[in-house]
């Protein structure tokens, strides 16, 4: 079953509310979980299940699973603010308002892969393209400044063409395209 064995660089994930017992083995059931379209992992709450970085930082959206990195050490859930992006009424005395640019690579990493498309942002993307993903969504921003291995297909390659190639900003992004 994939998700047994730990490659380099993988993050266990573990579901806590899996609970049922199988009869016949005594072990807990695992609950298939989506990470992202097409991409399904089988969690249990007794044994990790070890996955790409992206695909186990979808799971920081939710405190009922339980993440750990590739030291595993556990990593903390995002709380529904920081998922909403929706300033609360008054703040709790252990936040803050911050200005994206004051997050570390890692909360900007988390924060990116709970959106469509995130997945393919690592440590390794720029803080400044990571950051207008965060703020307007747009992927062609971040395909300039993503190392091509992590870029999905079908991403908006059919578009390049309708760009003006003399404008500086558009000869950046098909850099390397």
């Amino acid at each position: 079953m994939a998700g047994d064995k730990k490659n380099d660089g993988d993050w266990a994930v573990f579901d806590t509310l899996a609970r049922e017992i199988d009869e016949k083995t005594g072990d807990t059931k695992p609950r298939v979980h989506a990470a992202r379209e097409g991409k399904n992992y089988k969690l249990s709450n007794d044994k990790p299940c070890w996955m790409p970085e992206a695909d186990a930082r979808v799971f920081l959206k939710d405190s009922a699973f339980l993440v750990l990195n590739e030291n595993e050490e556990v990593v903390p859930a995002l709380n529904a603010q920081a998922l909403d992006r929706k300033l609360p009424e008054h703040l709790a005395a252990n936040l803050v308002i911050a200005d994206l640019n004051e997050l570390t690579a890692e909360a900007l990493v988390t924060r990116a892969a709970q959106k469509l498309g995130g997945q393919r942002f690592s440590l390794d993307t720029r803080r400044d393209a990571l950051i207008r993903f965060l703020t307007d969504g747009n992927v062609e921003h971040a395909r300039a400044v993503t190392p091509q291995r992590q870029i999905p297909q079908g991403t908006g390659d059919e578009d390049v063409e309708d760009m003006d190639e003399g404008d500086p900003s558009v000869a950046k992004m098909l850099e390397g395209a």
